[in-house]
């Protein structure tokens, strides 16, 4: 008995390291709605996918998926997609899908067909331990978008940054 307590209580503290913070899936439910496809970090694998990020230059040189091209939010514009084939398979995210889902629907108008916002944002995929990346380096830097918004991040997984690096 006293075995079987050990190995349920192991498997629930281990769990929780790679769980978002308690009450993170009900924040992202109040500002994400739905508009463009969500897809979990989970299921993002496989070939030709395109990851855009779209999170502020600073966010981006901080840490990326690994590949992700740079289109941001604030200065998103049309030649930053120009040269992607509309059918492609776009993955959209930010730090927990709101800005990534406002890009997709731009997406969307543009005429991309295949375009999904990924599910709790950048936050979510490191949080779950999936791997983020600086220039060609792995790292497990995350930039936090604001001191306020840092507490979504696992700190058992990464490490939070804010601010412009320097």
């Amino acid at each position: 008995m006293k075995v079987l307590v050990l190995i349920i209580s192991f498997l629930l503290c281990t769990s929780l390291f790679g769980q978002n913070p308690s009450g993170f899936d009900k924040m992202v439910g109040k500002y994400v709605k739905g508009t463009v496809e969500l897809i979990d970090p989970s299921d993002c694998g496989g070939e030709n996918v395109i990851f855009l990020d779209a999170r502020e230059i600073e966010e981006f040189e901080t840490s990326h998926i690994k590949d992700a091209k740079y289109v941001g939010y604030d200065n998103f514009s049309l030649e930053a997609v120009e040269t992607i084939p509309k059918n492609s398979k776009i993955i959209v995210y930010c730090s927990i899908g709101y800005r990534s889902e406002k890009i997709g629907e731009e997406l969307l108008e543009l005429g991309f067909t295949d375009v999904y916002n990924l599910n709790g944002g950048i936050f979510n995929w490191s949080n779950n331990g999936y791997p983020v990346f600086n220039n060609d380096s792995r790292t497990k830097e995350v930039h936090g978008y604001s001191r306020s918004w840092s507490k979504w991040l696992n700190t058992n997984r990464v490490e939070v940054v804010t601010g412009k690096k320097k």
